[in-house]
């Protein structure tokens, strides 16, 4: 258990490799104008939204706007905060808000240029919209550039609570604003979920509650991002309310295993509606069902969440403060589809496994709280650097006690050195396991997102907590797992020894049916 293979160059040599395969394929996808109006505008008006429409002719997953502006509209000092938006068309004038982008400043006396505003990931149907510039204090700075064909509309709209959905009744002007917005095609970016803005309004989410509509994935894809349509007009009484996005393997029709969750957001009281995206760890995912949930913290009843059609839609109560279950537990039915989705970069990927991935023949007793038991993995398995998508352990709930007991997994990163200890790299979400869980497959979801190298070896830990005794693990064999006390409540350690016997450390015997899960480019060796 103690050997050494001798240190691996190979992963880090191909480093750049996996990386350009990985790089998803942003062809210059745009609609809007692309050439530069001759006629700059005056300084704009804080306070004030304007924008110009165009034709979308094919399905696209929105990323980045564009504005051609510049800094000279006459103040010679401060900036003024720019965002950009896009809204449905509806009979010539522009209606309902899709996306909004954050603010951006544009300081005194800058130079023109197209400035870059981040959407997100904002899923369209072709069709017409309209593209938007709002303006913010200082009154005056910014400038954008138009001329051609009448093709202009614009309202007054405060800033601070971000552009009004629907739009509301504007004045027609002249020209059409340089704006443009960049976008994926679906064989560079697919979106699985209701790529439509639900036509139902929720009323205010109730606080420490979850629920969750089904997408169908139809192709392999690796997964970054969630996404929801929301607004912040429930009528609630809070100045914000907490949530975030969740993501479940589908279960016999319900959601069931946690994949994935977001962090926790914030969506400040009285906004109009717009696509959210929210980071998640990397994930590639295969053909099929899925959930997404959004799990809704205080205060209560003021974000709102938009669906309707077909009755596609499960909650349940969940306190929001020790983020969302898993699995994700019974619950209700409901009516509609919530606008929820995901973008994806299809294939070609492939998911690999370090670590036992049989299912041991022989039962632990029931796991001891504040211990770890931890199993050494050869590096020379892994020829890519690749990123962690989530780790797995065959465990039950028959271990005698009752109640529910916590349990983790950490990953540990041997130095190659004889003695030396392991320094941790990366670990899961606690998964609560309760007494009586029927024997399976259980998925940890990443915590702390960490790439995959094989430069040493590395060591998987199975830490569990209280209450003592309800979990069970699985193992057989010859080979050696090396068990330590640890607070399970302050997280893993920062170092495992790996060189045994050492004080405090225990040795059991069996390979334990555990392993972790990562993405390398399709074709790997």
């Amino acid at each position: 258990m103690n050997s050494r293979p001798a240190r691996n160059l190979l992963p880090v040599l191909m480093t750049i490799l996996f990386l350009g395969a990985f790089a998803p394929a942003h062809a210059s996808n745009v609609f809007g104008r692309t050439n530069i109006a001759s006629i700059p505008s005056n300084g704009l008006t804080s306070d004030y939204k304007r924008g110009a429409r165009f034709t979308l002719s094919e399905q696209a997953v929105v990323t980045q706007m564009f504005a051609y502006l510049d800094g000279y509209g006459g103040p010679a000092t401060g900036s003024q905060q720019i965002r950009t938006a896009i809204y449905q068309d509806v009979n010539g004038v522009p209606t309902i808000k899709v996306a909004e982008s954050d603010a951006v400043p544009i300081y005194a006396q800058s130079a023109a240029a197209w400035r870059p505003f981040s959407m997100g990931d904002v899923p369209l149907q072709p069709g017409t919209y309209w593209l938007v510039i709002l303006s913010g204090g200082t009154s005056g700075i910014a400038r954008d550039y138009a001329d051609g064909a009448p093709n202009w509309y614009g309202n007054a709209d405060l800033f601070s609570d971000e552009g009004t959905s629907p739009f509301g009744a504007g004045a027609t002007g002249t020209g059409t604003i340089s704006i443009h917005a960049q976008y994926d095609r679906p064989f560079e970016r697919g979106f699985a979920g209701r790529k439509t803005i639900g036509a139902t309004p929720s009323g205010g989410l109730s606080a420490d509650f979850k629920r969750a509509s089904k997408v169908t994935l139809t192709e392999q894809g690796l997964v970054k991002t969630l996404s929801a349509y929301l607004d912040t007009q429930g009528g609630g009484t809070g100045t914000y309310q907490q949530f975030s996005l969740a993501l479940y393997r589908d279960s016999g029709g319900a959601p069931g295993a946690k994949i994935a969750q977001s962090e926790n957001r914030l969506l400040d009281a009285r906004h109009g509606g717009r696509w959210v995206t929210i980071d998640i760890q990397t994930l590639l995912l295969e053909a099929g069902d899925y959930w997404i949930a959004i799990h809704s913290g205080s205060a209560a009843g003021v974000i709102r969440d938009f669906g309707d059609g077909a009755n596609n839609w499960y909650g349940n109560s969940d306190a929001y403060s020790d983020s969302a279950s898993n699995p994700f537990g019974s619950g209700s039915t409901g009516t509609g589809t919530m606008s929820l989705g995901f973008a994806y970069t299809p294939g070609p990927s492939e998911l690999r496994r370090l670590g036992r991935t049989t299912i041991a023949t022989k039962p632990s007793n029931g796991l001891t709280a504040d211990y770890s038991r931890a199993q050494q993995n050869p590096a020379y398995q892994i020829m890519y650097e690749g990123p962690i998508t989530g780790f797995w352990a065959y465990l039950d709930g028959n271990g005698g006690a009752s109640g529910v007991q916590q349990v983790r997994i950490a990953m540990f990163l041997d130095d190659c050195y004889h003695g030396e200890p392991a320094r941790l790299w990366s670990e899961s979400d606690v998964v609560s396991i309760p007494a009586g869980f029927p024997a399976q497959w259980v998925y940890f979801p990443v915590k702390t997102p960490a790439k995959m190298t094989g430069v040493c070896d590395w060591w998987l830990a199975l830490e569990s907590g209280g209450a003592q005794g309800v979990v069970r693990d699985y193992g057989d064999g010859a080979e050696h797992w090396y068990g330590m006390q640890d607070t399970f409540s302050d997280g893993p350690p920062a170092e495992i020894p790996t060189n045994v016997p050492a004080p405090g450390i225990g040795v059991g015997t069996g390979r334990l049916s555990m392993y972790v899960e990562y993405v390398v480019p399709a074709g790997t060796p």
